[in-house]
């Protein structure tokens, strides 16, 4: 089912992310108790904000400590506390949706995301998150559509382009998502994923030169990943180069042993 962006539809989900930054101030001072997971930098937040808990730029700072040693509610509440202090700080609701999107509260994320482009309609890295969120909820559609946005804004932002050809992956729409995954390898040439990415979108259509092109490009990057090597083992063994298949193989199986011993 495909998302819709009426101006009717608009309207619950900003006033129910508004009514999520209403966070009451009995939680917040609750989760500045000390935790096991907190390190130095956090700790000291903590008490910075103890004494200061109305500084939004302490408490932004706070939640993001919280977030990085993985105390993803508690650095909720601090996001949704600054959002109470100033509703207009974009980039702290982006970070909230982001956090909302790990902890597996989609809809709660894409309600973020839909507040913020209510005034920042062409915040290219929203529209992508949009899309991502959107793509985990089984809206394929929607996704794209996302996705298309935020290159439409900025044509080279090749994660997007990446994200466009998986969700047309999704779909069966194999030849538009290798176009995009072409445009991904261009604009990021240094990625190896992304190379991986054409390559394997290629060899599924019989495409084994051109793939076998692109893997040898990520393995120029990336000598050591073993599922490229296995990909690339794969595609030669297509072409009867059965020697370099053997060697690829070998050479992922190596690399397998070498990561988990």
């Amino acid at each position: 089912m495909g998302y819709k962006n009426k101006a009717t539809d608009q309207e619950q989900p900003v006033s129910a992310a508004r009514k999520a930054d209403e966070s009451s101030d009995v939680e917040f001072l609750a989760g500045l108790t000390d935790r096991p997971q907190d390190d130095g930098p956090t700790s000291a937040l903590k008490n910075a904000v103890r004494a200061n808990p109305s500084d939004p730029n302490l408490v932004h700072q706070l939640a993001a400590a919280l977030r990085r040693t993985g105390q993803l509610s508690a650095a909720l509440i601090c996001y949704r506390k600054v959002l109470q202090i100033n509703p207009e700080l974009h980039a702290v609701r982006l970070s909230l949706g982001n956090t909302f999107k790990r902890l597996g509260r989609l809809a709660e994320a894409v309600e973020c995301f839909r507040l913020i482009l209510v005034s920042q309609p062409n915040w290219a890295e929203v529209h992508y998150n949009m899309g991502n969120t959107l793509r985990e909820l089984g809206q394929i559609e929607a996704a794209i559509a996302s996705y298309r946005k935020a290159v439409e804004i900025k044509p080279n932002l090749a994660s997007a382009h990446t994200n466009l050809g998986s969700a047309y992956d999704d779909l069966g729409k194999l030849d538009i998502a290798i176009n995009y995954f072409r445009s991904a390898a261009e604009l990021d040439g240094g990625n190896a994923n992304a190379h991986n990415n054409l390559g394997a979108a290629l060899s599924r259509i019989g495409k084994y030169g051109a793939a076998a092109h692109s893997f040898s490009r990520a393995l120029e990057i990336d000598p050591l990943c073993a599922e490229v090597h296995n990909n690339l083992g794969e595609v030669l063994k297509e072409l009867g180069r059965l020697g370099s298949c053997t060697a690829n193989v070998e050479s992922a199986l190596g690399d397998h042993h070498s990561i988990t011993e």
